[in-house]
């Protein structure tokens, strides 16, 4: 998405690349990498930048492309960014991204579970190998089990969501998430297929995302409400179908309505395109 957004605001076209753990084809992104001929193309590698929200950062990429394109106006020209290149604001990405679904392995699955019947999907974030995120080395992603039972309750206590079963989606052992399996209407999902889980928590009524970059893409592909603690390392919206929690949990219920509503005209419009 990083590079992405940078070829956008460079007026580059954006050749990409494979994605090396999507061996099912989840994502099918468009890619013109085979358009030019390996020996008739020049590879310019770019500067390291801060990301967008720094004035100079688009500057000094353009003078770099402007400057290669001067030294080389009859040579197609590949421009690499470094690796993991910042970029904040990945929200620009959302449409590019949820086509790539669409158009990939589980596309008509996720137009299947949009069209069904509704649902809210919480992501728990739990490590997927040893010592990967736990309380102590992570404690700024570690969220309690207790912090989100006392977070469903918030959200059943708002009308359009009181009676919508509640999916948790994680990893471990379910003895862990006692204090979620004993409130009503919340059903586990635990240690399932990834792509699988990727695709139900993009099709919910209503996201509720973890400090992880799993679900949060998620919350880029769906296009229902979406509830994010803010701040993060990418910037987290608080419109559209967007709301802020703070760390404690708490939201605006008038901005998660909103939310809500912005949801359903939204795919209201995606079904009458379709």
């Amino acid at each position: 998405m990083s590079g992405y957004l940078w070829a956008r605001d460079l007026n580059l076209d954006y050749v990409g690349s494979a994605l090396p753990e999507d061996t099912d084809g989840v994502f099918a992104l468009a890619s013109d990498a085979e358009s030019v001929e390996v020996r008739k193309r020049a590879i310019v590698r770019l500067p390291a930048t801060e990301d967008e929200r720094d004035d100079t950062s688009v500057g000094i990429l353009r003078s770099h492309v402007d400057r290669a394109r001067k030294k080389r106006p009859a040579t197609a020209i590949e421009f690499r960014l470094p690796l993991d290149h910042p970029r904040f604001d990945h929200t620009p990405a959302s449409e590019v991204l949820r086509s790539a679904v669409l158009d990939g392995s589980l596309g008509a699955e996720l137009q299947r579970l949009e069209a069904g019947g509704d649902y809210v999907a919480v992501h728990v974030r739990r490590p997927a190998r040893e010592n990967e995120i736990g309380p102590n080395t992570h404690p700024d992603r570690w969220l309690t089990s207790e912090w989100y039972a006392d977070l469903i309750v918030r959200i059943r206590a708002l009308d359009e969501l009181s009676r919508l079963p509640i999916r948790v989606y994680s990893l471990g052992d379910p003895k862990s998430f006692a204090p979620l399996s004993e409130v009503a209407g919340v059903h586990l999902h635990l240690n399932g297929e990834r792509d699988r889980d990727f695709v139900e928590l993009s099709a919910a009524r209503l996201l509720v995302a973890a400090p992880s970059s799993f679900s949060f893409n998620a919350a880029l592909v769906s296009r229902g409400a979406v509830l994010a603690r803010a701040p993060w390392w990418h910037h987290i919206p608080d419109a559209g179908r967007w709301t802020h929690m703070g760390g404690s949990g708490s939201f605006s219920e008038p901005s998660l309505k909103r939310a809500l509503a912005e949801s359903a005209a939204l795919r209201l419009r995606n079904v009458e395109e379709n």
